[in-house]
């Protein structure tokens, strides 16, 4: 994607941003929200517990997966409507495909949350739950990738370079979360601490509060992707509305070029001219201070 691809004013790539954009500000805090035991999920099971069972049929207490459900289709709406813009592009659909492809997974994987809250002890469900985690790191990781590209078809300079520095930033915390995740996976199925000690305690601790201690280290991550979406939005509405206070683009001067490139020339016709000896006397001046060989 090249730098202002996407036009300035009302156009149909602004609409479909703006609704994009608004999707993933609002979908990803409620995600996060949802996916926390305890947060608001709890909230929702209790009122459909108490206020929708005695109504209805046992089974839609059930309903309480919707939340969840929706902030992930919230996500999907967002990553789907990226994908109407720049059809052309190879490369910008290829990480709309695969940001589309976690988005996906995640609506799938979500009600192994509420499965691992009401069956705790079930093997299946916490594997579930762990997958989901797994999905959600790289949902956001291609979601940072999405943004930086955006950036860089948007005429804001400024937002593209703290674009590629929080996309940086996200990638690296992400790719440590994933390793504390392998390594703590492998530290306890492979029950390396067995005696009790001080990392026995640590593994239980985490076995009973994971999924607290995994929202609080992805929070730092979240929270800039929400601010680099924030941004984005803010760059398309004054594209739309007043796009004369656009940051201007770092213009090079050109004149300085073309006297950077005399200068450059004349260098190389000076390195290119022959330096004659005290003793050449091809050329008059040299023939004049010479000493007569006789």
């Amino acid at each position: 994607m090249s730098h202002g691809q996407i036009p300035t004013g009302p156009t149909p790539e602004a609409r479909t941003l703006l609704r994009a954009t608004a999707a993933l500000l609002f979908g990803l805090p409620l995600a996060l929200l949802m996916a926390v035991p305890g947060a608001m999920s709890q909230w929702f099971h209790m009122f459909f517990i108490l206020v929708v069972q005695d109504l209805v049929t046992r089974g839609f207490w059930l309903l309480d997966m919707l939340p969840t459900l929706g902030s992930m289709a919230l996500l999907g709406y967002g990553v789907f409507g990226l994908g109407r813009i720049n059809r052309d592009d190879p490369a910008w659909q290829s990480s709309v495909f695969h940001a589309r492809l976690t988005a996906i997974l995640l609506c799938g994987m979500a009600p192994y949350l509420m499965w691992r809250d009401w069956i705790p002890h079930e093997d299946v469900f916490l594997f579930g739950a762990q997958t989901f985690a797994f999905v959600a790191c790289v949902f956001v990781i291609q979601l940072n990738f999405i943004l930086y590209r955006l950036a860089r078809s948007l005429p804001n300079p400024v937002l593209e370079s703290d674009t590629r520095m929080f996309s940086r930033l996200n990638l690296a915390m992400l790719m440590f979360i994933l390793l504390l995740v392998v390594g703590y996976l492998a530290a306890s199925r492979m029950q390396w601490f067995t005696t009790p000690g001080l990392l026995a305690n640590l593994i239980e601790t985490i076995d009973h509060q994971g999924s607290l201690l995994l929202t609080l280290l992805m929070l730092p991550s979240v929270a800039t992707t929400l601010s680099m979406i924030w941004k984005t939005r803010q760059t398309v509405m004054t594209m739309v509305f007043d796009p004369s206070s656009l940051p201007p683009s770092p213009v090079v001067d050109e004149e300085l070029i073309a006297d950077e490139d005399e200068e450059g020339d004349e260098v190389e016709e000076a390195e290119d001219d022959p330096v004659s000896l005290p003793i050449d006397t091809n050329y008059p001046a040299d023939a004049a201070r010479a000493p007569d060989p006789e």
